[in-house]
């Protein structure tokens, strides 16, 4: 255990050098959402004015970006640590849970060296909540599979009050007890249902500053033209154009291409993989993800929400199993991926 919270603490330390070692740091970290959220860390929500479309961020990251300011010198520097720490954390579950599914040593290590080399390896030291939301589903899962249901409900509650896809936690925490059933079945499933608590929290929040409990969907349809949509005919839309995409819209390439891939990943590993090792609720939950990630009006930032989906982590490596070039392959591309978001955010530019 130990050996993995040093890789964790190292990995993180040499993302955030690289990460600085481009030119104008601060503004690169105050960039995009980065800005959204220490916004609302300094000020909180307004009803009024330019700030009160930043109602569409969930409140719990700007919260701990606040607390934890009280004790460093910048909200800046709070929220690389915040996020990097989270990070770290997040990352030693993950192979502790590839530990806890069976996986061999040598199987969890790839498994984690293919997540630290993510395209969205760039977001675990911004100022973004993928770190906190890693964090938190981590722990939940992790106690999840340790039977010690009150505490995996306390997390998923609190990834529920960081993102949205955080409610989705509610489907492997009730298909695990359909598969399972442990003792004090129903006491303890019905303490599930507590998880989406912290989505109805956001909605107070959006009632008590606006009204109304939905108001955010407001914001998002007049600002950004994004409202919910069947996913499945926007697939459809997708595949029909994707032969006429942008050249020079290559992260929104990234999105589209991940996005259509990924049904194709979990089929191939559904079909090929004869011993899973990976939970049947984990692949039900990963599919959950996706829907709600393509239920979209437009595709934006599809790699990044599924670039935390981590059982495309476990799959790969078992779909890679005794297959080293293609495993090889897969880190490969993965990594030019990740160097390429680094280099985006050097230039401030929208990653994805």
């Amino acid at each position: 255990m130990r050996k993995i919270i040093k890789i964790a603490c190292v990995y993180q330390l040499l993302l955030l050098l690289i990460c600085l070692a481009g030119s104008h740091v601060v503004e690169n970290f105050m960039a995009w959402d980065a800005k959204s959220y220490l916004t609302l860390a300094t000020h909180g929500y307004s009803a009024t004015g330019e700030n009160a479309v930043l109602i569409v961020f969930f409140p719990l990251y700007p919260l701990l970006l606040r607390l934890v300011s009280v004790f460093l010198i910048s909200p800046v520097v709070s929220g690389v640590v915040l996020t990097a720490t989270a990070s770290a954390i997040g990352h030693v579950l993950f192979f502790r849970l590839s530990q806890i599914f069976g996986y061999s040593p040598q199987a969890s290590w790839k498994s984690l060296v293919l997540f630290f080399c993510s395209p969205i390896a760039v977001y675990f030291t911004l100022i973004y909540s993928e770190g906190v939301f890693l964090c938190f589903t981590m722990c939940f899962l992790y106690f999840l599979y340790q039977k010690k249901f009150g505490l995996a409900v306390v997390f998923g509650f609190l990834a529920t009050l960081t993102r949205l896809t955080g409610v989705i936690l509610v489907v492997p925490y009730v298909f695990y007890f359909l598969r399972v059933r442990p003792t004090a079945f129903w006491q303890n499933l019905s303490k599930g249902f507590l998880i989406p608590f912290g989505f109805s929290c956001y909605l107070i929040l959006n009632w008590f500053y606006f009204g109304q409990p939905f108001h955010y969907q407001q914001v998002l349809r007049e600002h950004w033209f994004k409202f919910a949509q069947n996913p499945l005919s926007t697939y459809v839309d997708h595949i029909q154009s994707i032969f006429h995409l942008v050249p020079t819209e290559l992260t929104y390439h990234f999105d589209v291409y991940f996005t259509l891939f990924f049904p194709l990943l979990v089929a191939l590993y559904c079909l090929r993989v004869k011993e899973k090792k990976l939970p049947v609720e984990l692949i039900i939950w990963s599919v959950a993800q996706w829907l709600v990630i393509t239920a979209q009006s437009f595709w934006l930032s599809n790699t990044r929400y599924i670039g935390l989906i981590i059982s495309v982590y476990f799959m790969l490596c078992e779909l890679t199993d005794k297959r080293n070039f293609l495993y090889g392959l897969i880190l490969g591309g993965s990594t030019v991926l990740a160097v390429y978001g680094i280099y985006l955010f050097w230039g401030s530019a929208w990653l994805y």
